[in-house]
């Protein structure tokens, strides 16, 4: 599973680190999203910071990586809108990811 960890947090790096992304590139962050979504085994340790890391966060850079559903509610120019959620997206999956490969799971 550490080799699907490592090429998922792979596929976001570009995203991360290019001047100009188009919006289909983001296509690139689902295998980290899918990653960071699936279920941990053995965890009896069952506490918020766990709830949050590993159902909440997911669940928002999910809604910010569809941007469109969210954008009524903020009163900013369109193209700010997108570059702040998607970037935030980005940033936490990456994250998301470098925690995952920190701890191992059973």
């Amino acid at each position: 599973m550490e080799n699907v960890q490592l090429v998922s947090l792979a596929c976001v790096i570009p995203l991360l680190v290019f001047d100009l992304v188009w919006e289909h590139y983001f296509v690139l962050a689902l295998p980290m999203l899918i990653t960071a979504i699936r279920p941990w085994h053995g965890d009896s340790n069952r506490n918020w910071g766990s709830l949050v890391l590993h159902r909440i966060l997911p669940a928002i850079t999910l809604l910010c990586l569809m941007a469109t559903p969210t954008r009524p509610y903020f009163d900013m120019n369109t193209v700010d809108y997108y570059a702040m959620v998607n970037r935030f997206a980005i940033w936490t999956l990456f994250a998301l990811g470098l925690w995952q490969l920190r701890f191992k799971r059973v």
